[in-house]
């Protein structure tokens, strides 16, 4: 996914270079269709005998790994997979929650309306 400008912009780099390189053969030679390859393109390309699946190709920036080191104090007192089961069980159940505060809020106009009657 393209989570900032930076990583939109090497997508759609590499996207396009990888379009730009790509040989379509019509299914119909006589009907031509939008990205299909001209005559001339598909007598010079030549297909590749590697062993690499086509397709758009590996990023080019990778993430570089952080070296081993200790673990801090804090950092082992976090309680990680729980922190990480809290997260994952509000992530699922944020529409619940809100549905039921919005219940809770349309009782309470209710009964202020009933009160003032």
């Amino acid at each position: 996914r393209n989570h900032s400008e930076e990583s939109l912009e090497l997508n759609t780099n590499r996207l396009k270079a990888y379009l730009s390189k790509l040989v379509l053969w019509p299914k119909n030679p006589a009907k031509l269709r939008g990205r299909d390859s001209s005559k001339e393109e598909r007598d010079a390309a030549v297909q590749l005998k590697n062993k690499q699946p086509p397709g758009p190709g590996p990023k080019s920036s990778k993430a570089k790994k952080e070296a081993p080191r200790k673990l801090t104090d804090e950092e082992k007192s976090r309680h990680i997979y729980q922190f990480l089961q809290k997260v994952q069980r509000d992530q699922k159940l944020v529409g619940l929650r809100m549905k039921r505060d919005r219940k809770k809020e349309q009782a309470k106009e209710e009964a202020a309306k009933l009160a003032k009657k």
